[in-house]
Parts: structure tokens; sequence; C-alpha cells
């Protein structure tokens, strides 16, 4: 297939190395693929997890993961945005592809992209996949060859309803699970086949290189007992700049365009007082801090929030809601430490910038290195400024709050 006017960018885009993230990579075993989509080895853009009873329709046979947990979907984005997988094939030949997901109220369509990991990006194999309405398997036969062994590169892109400017289907719209088998094949029934996860038994490329924590080089030095930083600088997937409207303090403020966390339950050490999950560790906004004195010290947001109904970035559940997002340590293994902890905004003065009107969060910080972590929930939250102060020091508290004290640059 040939993408017309997309086709320059998107060959000048799979030539690109990839940002390296600590996802997965794949192995084909015995001519069998089988990917959970939200295992994805990078992501880029707009997509996001799906969880729970989110990720399947009612009444549907099965649901993903057999228990109704984890899917990927994309509310909307730019047609770069992409789940990227890394798969190493021990045999050549030609594949049969499957996805596992569901369209919602209508059929659309999850673009494919797939080329050798080595190889130039007019070599790369363009699919479209149509999901059905439910979830179930694609019946269409799409087929992607491969020449050697070796590594390839499997994108998920958005299908071309998407493309056009138009979401109709929203948050409904989701995969669940990618397979690919070595033809003659039969189509996969229920849940698939087993996942084929790389652990270990083949080095992966370059480019896919583990990270080990989600933390940043960066460091801010926390002395005369506040700390202000502008949070526009700071990047993790979900959060976009953003310039307007005016009222920020620095050159810009960042906002969460990520999916609505509030919807995401399940029970594990990365749950909030209401019951809901936080998000996966490349979503977070990183803050390393080198304390010079231990103490406790409080974390404020300059925020930006709106009273309509959605119509700022990505849609909101009612009107006049609370508008939050989660702040925290980052423990070890980079875990989020217990208990996690929101901050927000009731929107009680309308539109705009101001400080948080509950939730700013006191945190006992150790002398030397510190990790906080701000996390997206609520779509729209808009965060201008991070105020990190010593609790109960009223004269830090005001030049921390003071819109015109001057931020604090990392010191590495």
């Amino acid at each position: 297939m040939i993408l017309s006017r997309l086709a320059l960018a998107w060959a000048i885009f799979l030539g690109l190395p990839a940002t390296a993230w600590a996802g997965e990579t794949f192995l084909e075993r015995n001519g069998v693929v089988s990917i959970e989509a939200e295992h994805y080895t990078e992501r880029q853009g707009a997509w996001a997890v799906v969880k729970g009873r989110n990720a399947a329709l009612p009444g549907s046979a099965f649901s993903p993961d057999g228990q109704g947990q984890n899917a990927m979907t994309i509310k909307r984005g730019a047609f770069t945005d992409h789940l990227r997988y890394a798969i190493h094939f021990s045999q050549p030949g030609s594949y049969r592809l499957w996805l596992l997901g569901r369209a919602g109220d209508r059929s659309d369509e999850v673009r494919i992209f797939f080329k050798e990991e080595a190889a130039s990006s007019i070599e790369a194999t363009v699919s479209n996949v149509t999901l059905p309405e439910r979830l179930g398997w694609s019946d269409e036969i799409r087929s992607v060859t491969v020449k050697r062994p070796g590594w390839h590169r499997l994108l998920l892109v958005q299908g071309k309803a998407a493309l056009d400017g138009s979401y109709p289907r929203g948050s409904r719209w989701v995969v669940d699970k990618v397979v690919l088998a070595r033809e003659p094949a039969a189509d996969p029934s229920g849940e698939g086949p087993e996942e084929t996860v790389n652990r270990g038994q083949v080095e992966p490329p370059e480019s896919v290189a583990r990270l080990e924590d989600p933390l940043t080089d960066e460091a801010w030095e926390l002395r005369n007992g506040f700390l202000v930083i502008e949070a526009e600088p700071l990047r993790a997937s979900g959060w976009c700049v953003e310039d307007r409207p005016a009222g920020f303090t620095g050159a810009g403020y960042l906002v969460w365009r990520g999916c609505d966390r509030s919807e995401d339950r399940k029970t594990w050490a990365g749950v909030d007082q209401t019951g809901t999950e936080q998000g996966p560790a490349d979503e977070w906004l990183i803050i390393r801090l080198k304390v010079h004195k231990a103490g406790r010290y409080r974390v404020d947001l300059r925020n930006y929030h709106f009273t309509n109904d959605g119509n700022f970035c990505c849609s909101v559940a009612a009107k006049d809601r609370d508008i939050d997002c989660w702040v925290g340590v980052v423990g070890r293994g980079g875990l989020p430490e217990a208990p996690v902890r929101r901050s927000g905004d009731s929107l009680k003065d309308g539109a705009g910038f101001s400080w948080l009107d509950w939730g700013v969060q006191a945190f006992d910080l150790k002398a030397g290195e510190n990790t906080l972590y701000v996390a997206g929930r609520s779509p729209g939250f808009g965060i201008d400024r991070i105020a990190i102060y010593r609790d109960g020091d009223e004269a830090a508290k005001a030049k921390a709050l003071n819109p015109a004290t001057p931020d604090n640059l990392p010191t590495e």
C-alpha cells in the first residue's frame, strides 16, 4: 500500500533511531510470535493502556489477558504516534498476521509497518488490519515476509479513520494482542498462543537497550528551604507543552494529554485511596533532588485548570469535576512508595493558573539524593511550576509560591 501524502514523512520516521525505553523484546518460537499489546518495546505519543472493565465490551466471549486487565488504545494524536515491538526471527519465510482487539461501534483499521531492523525504510511492508466491532481476532489475510534471521521492527499506528482528523470511537477502540505465525498457519482462537517474550535468550539491538530505572540525568539542589522548577522542560509520555492561554511564568506549561486514569481500577502497590491505578513509569515527570537538610517538605503545583467539560485537549467525565494528578516518591526498583497520593484543583477559582486547592503533599526527604515524580491522572490537568518548600517555614513557602521568584536550574 502507498501512503500518498504521508509516504515521505513515514520514510523519514521509520529510518530514525527509536527512543530507548524499558519495554519487552520478543522471539519467534517454532514459527510463532505472540505479543501482549501493552508489553510494547517503545511507545510514542498518545497510545495508552486500557485496564479492567474498559478493555472488553459487555457480552464478549472472553476478555483481554483472560481477566480483562490490559490492552492498548489511542484517542487522538499525530500520525507518527505508534507502538513499537522488537522481534527476533530465527526462521525466514512468510508469516500470517492477526490482531486481537475491537473497534467498538463500527469497524476500524490499525496500520502496521514491518521491516528488518537494519533495512532501509523503503523496504517496509505496510498493511491495514480491520478490527472487529466486538472483541475478537481480525479475519483478513495479512502477511509479512522475513527474508533472513535477525531482529525486525513492527509498528502499530492509528488507522486511516484517525489520520484524517476524526476520532469517532474514542476509548472504545483497543488492541489486545499481536500474533504472527509462519505459513501455513491456522487462525488463532480464544486468547491465542502464549506470549513469546525474550527472556535474555537473544541480546536486544542497541536501539532498544533496557533502562533499569525511570530516572533523569538532571538534578536540582534543594537549599535555603525551597526550590522552584519550571515544568515545561520535563519530559514524559502523555505530557505536552502548551503556550496558551497566557498566564504561565516560563516558556509554557505542561498538560496531561494521556488517557483518563480515574477509569483504571486494579489492586497493586500503585493504587491510590480511590482504588485507581497509576499509569506506567514512562508517564512520570521525574524530579531528582539533592537535599542539603533532611526534613519534611511540601510539594505544590501551579496548575492550569478549566471549567468546561472537555473542549480543551481530551474529554473530561463531568463538568466542574476535580481535576488532579499523582505526586509521590520513587522508591526501590523504580516503584512508587506507598501511599500513592493525589494532588488537585476543585475548580473553585474558575479557569486559569493557580496553586493547588487541595493535596499539597508532604514528604520526609533525607539528606542527599531523593527522587519525586508527578504522574498524569485527569486529562487536561496542566502544570506550570513545581514548588518544593520546608514544611512550617512560612518565609520559604512565600518565596516558593511567588510567581516572580526565579526558577532554579538543574545543577547537572
